[in-house]
């Protein structure tokens, strides 16, 4: 079944329309403590925390709690820090007077050949338990590899936290990774409405799949498909925004390949009135 809906509205209004249905039903705080580590790799730690709570602060779901009184309290509850991986009884004590969910703890280690190892975990305050855990071999430790390097290591253990907390929200989310710029590509590609073909620079799309939903069937593998993809453009020389909502025929399927194929597959067809019902909503 097709289904179309344009609106125009105030760009911060039409945001919060369209992706707060996105959003996980909880937002989780989290808060990254100090990296541990050798005196000599303190610009390193700085780094790695400050890429570690901009990636945070960029993940949905998930908010930097910035308190910055944790080393007060480790020093109030004597705890000793010997690295910067606490014990799961010490991240509790400290988790529950910080207020956050989770805490993000981290060492670095130089190498004999100057590369730098970065682990980390994300340890669950209320359970006392690791909820998620990795490490980055950075084998050559520039300022860019060493931020690379930790906004994959964080993205890791958000994805993680994720599975553990909302399994059926994160498999969806892990299904649909990457469709989004394919369908971008799609609509932005098509040359077939002159007035989207002359204009289109000036316009900015987003893809929103925040609206699919994928229930798995563990006994045979398999995944069912449902919801919408809603498409929103906004034109930078007015400032108007119009929204389209596609809705997809449900399927079965196995493989991410094969879902973001089904998926493109039903979306095609009604790329141009996908477009031509984006520009009315511009006018």
């Amino acid at each position: 079944m097709f289904k179309l809906r344009n609106i125009l509205m105030a760009p911060a209004l039409l945001a919060a329309a369209l992706f707060c249905t996105s959003l996980t039903a909880q937002e989780f705080k989290v808060a990254v403590n100090e990296p541990g580590g050798s005196e000599e790799l303190r610009e390193e730690q700085r780094l790695v925390k400050d890429q570690f709570s901009t990636t945070i602060t960029g993940t949905r779901g998930f908010q930097l709690f910035t308190r910055s009184n944790i080393e007060g309290i480790v020093g109030e509850h004597e705890i000793v820090r010997q690295s910067g991986l606490f014990n799961p009884d010490e991240a509790r004590v400290l988790g529950e007077f910080k207020g956050a969910d989770y805490l993000i703890f981290s060492e670095l280690s130089m190498l004999q050949d100057g590369a730098i190892r970065i682990v980390a975990q994300a340890v669950d305050i209320v359970t006392a338990r690791v909820a998620g855990s990795g490490n980055k071999l950075v084998e050559y430790a520039s300022s860019r590899n060493i931020m690379t390097a930790c906004q994959d290591l964080m993205t890791g253990l958000l994805l993680q936290v994720k599975v553990n907390k909302e399994p059926s929200q994160a498999k969806t989310e892990v299904v649909v990774s990457g469709l989004e710029g394919e369908l971008h590509r799609m609509l932005m590609n098509s040359r077939v409405n002159p007035k989207w073909t002359k204009n289109k620079d000036n316009f900015s799309l987003e893809v929103d799949l925040g609206g699919v939903d994928i229930t798995e069937n563990s006994q045979y593998r398999t995944m069912v498909v449902k919801g919408r993809v809603a498409f929103v453009v906004t034109d930078a020389l007015t400032g108007n925004s119009s929204v389209a909502e596609f809705e997809l025929k449900q399927f079965t399927e196995m493989g991410k390949d094969r879902v973001h194929k089904l998926i493109k597959e039903q979306v095609q067809p009604k790329v141009n009135i996908i477009i031509r019902d984006l520009l009315e909503g511009l006018d």
